[in-house]
């Protein structure tokens, strides 16, 4: 080849950026080592993409075909792309690249879509794959070269409906071809999509103009300009067609004596559903050379067909790819997005629908846990938190069980309607919260109250005579002052601010934010909805009845609510098989028959109906473990050492285990001494290990009403029981000594139960009330966790007949005659009372309801009177708690 036409061929390659390309045939040998034979090609032009898409939809491939198109983005876009050319093949276009966008925004703050990012990396090879190290007489022109594109958009939608702008920065780089290597493109682009049916774009690719050197020579690569029209006849995807091309303005000098290269570009797209059939035809200039050397240049084409099917996040495209003389490659793509991409709806995915108004109580929110394990992995619910009536542990509880389920793959949507910060722990569990549009968000911290009533009685003429072990025992002194003591404020203190602590971490890392920011948000409380969701509380706002859509919108395909079944299950087994009984220790103890207060909403755990229960599974053979499930502030020292020890008489035949509740306090901590090993959850109430005995001297109160008291004594602490006189020396000690007794009773327990000596616990005693969290840290409990952990612990110790072991909860529910029977403790001939804790459904409804009618101005004073000092048929030494008497989410 003569020097002239090398030097022609270098302009050329310098002029219009010739030679990056790429095949993955192996060209004729000759011919492919110089530069003007085959397609004359811009150097900074991309790999061949399937179709070149100017004007119509997005996706990660605008980065480098038109950044603007990136404004248009909702969602994470990504895009593989390779283009192919065969053995001979002219084209210089082939390459791999790997394209993402990014839109960023504040929906937030209602501000949609800012800007959009994005990201590109090329390997291009042109003429020929093999071509690595260039052996000698090998042009390098034709040497492969990477490029990094970076782009940016921005939408102007709020200036001029569907304006976008984009800016876009490209750097080649290659060890082997001098032509790209250190090469920066910079490219200026827009789109208007003017009408539904019509959009148009324009990038300006070169807009720096680019310098590009070969050995000494090197010029400035010309601006490019891509214009194109994009037409939807029917105004829909189903039909789209692309007119455009490539403009690159240059002198008029050389071979080319086009005053303006034009490389037009037309394109067509049909689509029925997912599937779609594309075309695209552009016209190229393809180089030759004779036999004397003589370059001459003339009119070619690329053209490429194929077939694209789109699925809701996941789409690909390919076809052949070819020329004048046929077909001489191919080019595929892969699409992975976050956007949804029409396309047949999928089956409606089950959403199981939990209400937790239909959950309340510790026996339903076991259901309702046993519930949520029972679903398979990657389940979907949707948990209404409307009407929840949980303590503190119990909302923990099932926290953990919402939790369990994310675990397997679950996903899980929580709805508020307004709400506590109790109601917002929970919901915090969940991968998604939507909140009602017109509900306030009331999670304004933690707040409790303790009455003193020690200057009313003394206004009335009565006065306290409390005896306690010991300075932290706080009930006693809330009939004796007129505020609290310097030890109990500090313990309060601590209490709560344990709980706050957990409380907050937990929503923290549930909402992926720092506690500060939680904190922020309480102090900020209550918040409306907007604000609420500005701040990242919540995800989303609907009403009640867009549920359906709330959960579309996020699971990206149809929904079916449902309620969880309530239809018994089949019985395979010919028998009953082996069964863990867990005993439901819920209420204040006292001695007789447990049930439930109405109105005042309290519960008594009455010693005979659960010394009967704890007897009844200790003798069957069925039932190989139990459980004993404490929520309790304890109550009447007699009736727990009572239920102790049947419970003791019990773990001497099978394991017995201990669950804490909301609170396993004083008494209540007394009956867990006889379990073999105790689970406690982060915000249990517990500890509360002390004795007092109740007295309020009335003889005053009497005397202002005019009341006598005639009086016969015999034995010389015979009045110890008397609320009509004050303590005598003798009645006084005692009483004291009774206490002292029931104390250390209370502490050799402890110590010997939870190996621990006397001084430890004298440290932990003393009626303080610790967290769960704290209690572990100090020995008062084994393990971190609820029922459901406890019965995990308990089918691992039965081994396989604990795998296949039913779980019963006891003591049986009652009725309305045995709950009138217990109330009253009248001894009707209505049949004693059998049953559990309370009446639950129509019947507490009927007690609640003719109540409240007759009582109801006195309802908030009675629910702050400790239950004991107005049910118990004489004084009683008690262990009780005061500081979560009212505590609940």
């Amino acid at each position: 080849m003569s020097g002239s036409v090398r030097s022609r061929a270098g302009a050329l390659a310098i002029l219009l950026g010739l030679g990056a390309g790429l095949s993955v045939g192996l060209a004729p040998g000759e011919a492919a080592a110089d530069p003007e034979v085959g397609e004359q090609r811009s150097t900074l032009r991309d790999l061949d993409h399937p179709t070149t898409i100017i004007a119509g939809e997005a996706d990660g491939a605008a980065t480098v075909m038109n950044p603007s198109n990136l404004g248009f983005l909702r969602g994470v876009s990504g895009v593989l792309e390779g283009s192919l050319a065969g053995r001979g093949s002219l084209r210089r276009g082939s390459g791999v690249g790997a394209f993402l966008g990014i839109p960023l925004g504040l929906r937030a703050l209602g501000l949609g879509r800012l800007a959009a990012l994005g990201l590109g990396y090329q390997v291009l090879f042109p003429k020929r794959v093999d071509i690595f190290n260039l052996p000698p007489g090998e042009s390098i022109v034709d040497a492969r070269f990477h490029k990094l594109s970076l782009a940016l958009a921005v939408p102007l939608e709020r200036l001029v409906r569907g304006l976008s702008v984009g800016l876009a920065y490209g750097r080649l780089f290659s060890r082997s071809n001098p032509l790209a290597d250190g090469v920066n493109q910079l490219d200026l682009a827009m789109t208007y999509r003017a009408h539904e049916r019509v959009a148009l774009g324009l990038v300006a690719r070169g807009l720096n103009a680019p310098r590009m050197a070969l050995g000494e020579q090197w010029e400035r690569h010309p601006i490019e300009l891509d214009p194109e029209i994009a037409v939807r006849p029917l105004g829909t995807r189903n039909l789209e067609i692309g007119l455009g091309g490539r403009i690159i303005p240059m002198r008029r000098t050389g071979p080319l004596r086009w005053p303006a290269p034009w490389q037009p570009r037309a394109r067509a797209s049909f689509a029925v559903g997912p599937i779609g059939l594309f075309s695209e035809a552009e016209l190229l200039l393809i180089g030759q050379v004779d036999d004397r050397g003589a370059a001459s240049f003339g009119p070619g084409m690329r053209w490429m067909t194929g077939l694209s099917v789109d699925l809701q996040h996941v789409g690909v495209a390919g076809g052949p790819v070819g020329g004048l003389g046929g077909i001489d490659g191919g080019a595929a793509r892969l699409r992975v997005s976050a956007e949804r991409y029409d396309a047949p709806a999928p089956r409606p995915r089950e959403v199981t629908r939990i209400r937790l108004a239909d959950f309340r109580g510790d026996r339903k929110l076991a259901r309702l846990v046993e519930l949520l394990e029972e679903l398979p992995a990657g389940s979907a619910i949707a948990v209404e938190t409307r009407g929840m009536n949980y303590g503190w542990a119990q909302a923990e509880e099932l926290r953990e069980a919402l939790t369990r389920l994310r675990e397997r793959g679950g996903e899980v949507l929580a709805y508020l309607e307004g709400g506590s910060l109790g109601t917002y722990y929970v919901a915090s569990a969940a991968d998604r919260i939507v909140a009602h549009p017109q509900r306030r968000l009331g999670i304004v911290g933690v707040h409790a109250e303790v009455y003193y009533f020690g200057e009313l009685l003394e206004r009335l003429g009565a006065r306290g005579e409390f005896l306690r072990i010991a300075e932290y025992k706080a009930r006693p002194e809330t009939y004796e002052r007129a505020s609290a003591t310097a030890p109990v404020v500090a313990q309060r203190e601590l209490f709560y601010a344990d709980l706050y602590a957990t409380v907050v971490a937990t929503i923290a890392g549930g909402r992926e934010v720092t506690p500060e920011v939680v904190r922020g948000w309480v102090d900020a409380a209550p918040l409306g909805p907007d604000e609420a969701r500005t701040r990242g509380l919540v995800d989303a706002l609907a009403y009640a009845d867009e549920l359906d859509d709330a959960l579309e919108d996020w699971l990206e395909r149809p929904v079916k609510l449902r309620a969880p079944s309530k239809r018994p299950e089949h019985a395979h087994a010919l028998g009953r098989g082996p069964e863990i009984a867990v005993i439901h220790v819920d209420g204040i103890l006292r001695g007789g028959a447990s049930f439930k207060v109405p109105l005042v909403n309290q519960r008594i755990a009455g010693a005979k109906t659960l010394t009967k229960a704890i007897a009844d599974v200790r003798k069957d053979p069925r039932v190989r473990a139990v459980i004993v499930r404490i929520d309790s502030i304890g109550g009447s020292v007699a009736a727990a050492a009572a239920i102790t020890r049947e419970l003791e008489l019990t773990a001497a035949k099978k394991p017995v285990i201990v669950s804490f509740g909301n609170i396993a306090a004083s008494g209540g901590y007394y009956v867990a001494t006889a379990g073999s090993v105790i689970f406690t959850d982060a915000l249990t109430s517990t500890g509360s290990i002390g004795v007092f005995r109740p007295k309020v001297d009335l003889s005053g109160f009497l005397a202002k009403l005019g009341v006598g008291v005639d009086r016969v004594q015999r034995g010389a602490a015979a009045g110890i029981g008397a609320w009509t006189k004050p303590y005598s020396e003798a009645e006084r000690a005692a009483a004291l000594a009774g206490i002292e007794e029931s104390y250390r009773i209370f502490t050799d327990r402890v110590a010997a139960a939870r190996g621990l000596d006397a001084a430890a616990v004298d440290a932990v005693a003393r009626g303080r009330i610790w967290r769960g969290v704290r209690a572990l840290d100090r020995g008062l409990a084994d393990h971190d966790g609820g029922l459901y952990d406890a019965l995990v612990h308990a089918r691992a110790l039965l081994g396989r007949a604990g795998a296949r072991a039913e779980v019963v909860h006891l003591p049986a529910k009652t009725g309305l005659k045995g709950q009138l029977a217990a109330l009253g403790a009248l001894g009707v001939a209505m049949g004693a009372a059998t049953g559990e804790v309370g009446v639950d459904g129509d019947d507490a409804a009927l007690l609640d309801g003719v109540g409240v009618a007759v009582l109801g101005p006195f309802l908030p004073a009675l629910r702050r009177l400790p239950l004991n000092l107005w049910l118990a048929p004489a004084v009683d030494e008690l262990a009780m708690v005061t500081e979560v008497f009212e505590e609940s989410v």
